[in-house]
């Protein structure tokens, strides 16, 4: 029964086009579940927290040469009452327990953003927004919150999952029945839409192979991001999933074979699919690809692909040395003196203000965008954490929903609260598997730190039969002795 609520909730969360003037309501459903859930249990109340940010409707987007809006957008209170709630679950998920490469990292970081906002604030040449400095600083303050450990608690990841399957099949019904692109342009607006793929890839954790539903999953989760029609979110997609692939096959090199299947039942679905639908022919992401595929050279081919993003990675390089290693600051910009951009740029990217004054404080990608701010040495350190990620077998396959996240919503609040959340939650303690068996150890292991070279403590399983008896598979998340929240009983649905 449980599972069905969820199935509905995430079916109207998608109908912006069946419930126009209701549907941008639905977060204040899980907003009211994690309320509850606050004191009593942080992590599933971060769970609830994170459906509602996913349900959020932060962009609707606007018709050409007018303000009206293609999509209602959620409601100015219920979006603040969702990053509310984020932060209150974020307070209560911190423990007091922080490495010390952990607390020197955040030292360093703090002195580093400090150093650059003061020196570069005494030239009048450059830039800073007001706006842009309050969530530069709102994304120091979720780093630091990574900084520490989470609470050790169980929680139960699948409400989360059967809301995103029934947003994955409302989104199939839009595209298939509601869904004009020559009318809308983009099936969605909102900032944290890439994580429709959740539900496949939860699945690909949990089952640890395809299965015939995951493989199923891969069609309607491939048309919903054709039609969304934007570049990053289906080429972050590819490039998660060759990152996992490549990562594994490192450490199994007997899985070549069975890449390889993957990989031409992966072009053969997608070869159906624009038979099936010759009107993505035309959708950018087709486009990309097929230019990919002329060989006008290196930097002509990324200049055609997309020139907007040509131009600002043009523009960061551009700066000074010091500039680009260290970072500009808190709330910096780019002066585009020469027009670069702007000759390139439409409101769609950039907002109106920007493109006729030349001044540039909202970037498409997080390199650049926090690359800006705080450097490309940042950057780095980010890069090595993702990769311990992707490198742990217990968080690979969840890592790389992570990484969709940061790279496609973490320019908006929502994205941000919704990146730190699934990291302190899904990611900081993973559970300890049994991956040849299935069978769970209640035993949990703190994983290595997001920001830190050491692995840390890990506590030791004294009795490995201690603790299987009524033990609940929620994926690779998991609950024992007690009943999961609105969960089943002893066995799980499969899909």
């Amino acid at each position: 029964m449980g599972n069905l609520l969820f199935i509905f909730i995430g079916f109207f969360a998608s109908q912006r086009f069946l419930l126009p003037n209701v549907y941008h309501y639905s977060p204040v459903i899980p907003l009211i579940f994690a309320a509850f859930l606050l004191l009593k249990s942080p992590k599933q109340a971060g769970v609830f927290a994170m459906m509602s940010l996913f349900f959020i409707s932060d962009l609707g987007g606007q018709y050409f040469d007018s303000t009206i809006p293609i999509y209602n957008s959620t409601n100015a209170e219920i979006k603040y009452a969702g990053y509310l709630t984020a932060i209150l679950v974020l307070l209560r998920l911190l423990s007091s327990n922080i490495r010390m490469s952990s607390a020197l990292l955040g030292f360093a970081l703090a002195g580093l953003a400090t150093t650059t906002t003061f020196v570069y604030s005494l030239d009048a040449g450059n830039l800073r927004d007001t706006s842009t400095a309050i969530r530069d600083i709102l994304i120091l303050v979720c780093i630091f919150a990574c900084l520490f450990e989470s609470r050790d608690e169980e929680f139960d990841i699948q409400p989360l999952y059967w809301a995103s399957l029934g947003f994955l099949a409302g989104e199939t019904m839009n595209l298939l029945l509601f869904f004009d692109r020559a009318t809308h342009g983009y099936m969605s607006f909102a900032s944290i839409k890439s994580f429709v793929i959740f539900p496949l890839f939860f699945r690909l954790n949990a089952d640890k192979k395809f299965t015939p539903f995951s493989l199923l999953l891969i069609v309607p989760t491939l048309l919903v991001m054709l039609a969304y029609n934007s570049k990053m979110v289906f080429v972050s997609v590819v490039l998660a999933a060759v990152a996992v692939l490549v990562i594994t096959l490192v450490r199994r090199p007997s899985y070549i074979g069975l890449a390889l299947i993957g990989t031409i039942v992966l072009y053969g679905l997608l070869q159906v699919t624009l038979y099936l639908f010759p009107d993505v022919e035309a959708n950018r992401i087709v486009s990309f690809f097929n230019e990919l595929t002329k060989g006008n050279g290196f930097l002509l081919t990324i200049e055609n692909l997309d020139p907007v993003r040509f131009q600002q990675h043009y523009l960061f390089f551009s700066r000074g040395v010091f500039e680009v290693v260290f970072g500009s600051g808190i709330g910096a910009g780019i002066n585009d003196v020469n027009g670069q951009l702007s000759t390139v740029a439409n409101e769609t990217a950039f907002t109106a203000q920007e493109i006729r004054d030349g001044l540039f404080f909202n970037f498409h990608d997080i390199w650049i965008d926090f690359g800006l701010r705080f450097g490309v040495i940042t950057l780095v350190f980010i890069a090595l954490g993702l990769f311990k990620i992707l490198s742990d077998p217990r968080t690979r396959i969840m890592g790389a929903v992570f990484i969709m996240i940061l790279i496609n919503a973490t320019f908006s609040i929502a994205g941000i609260f919704m990146a730190v959340l699934f990291y302190k939650i899904v990611l900081q303690k993973p559970v300890k598997s049994n991956y040849a068996t299935g069978k769970i150890s209640s035993v949990r292991t703190t994983s290595a730190s997001f920001f830190s070279i050491s692995s840390g403590n890990r506590r030791k399983n004294r009795n490995p039969t201690r603790h299987r008896r009524n033990v609940h598979n929620f994926g690779s998340f998991h609950r024992t002795a007690k009943k999961p929240f609105l969960s089943h009983q002893t066995k799980q649905s499969n899909p």
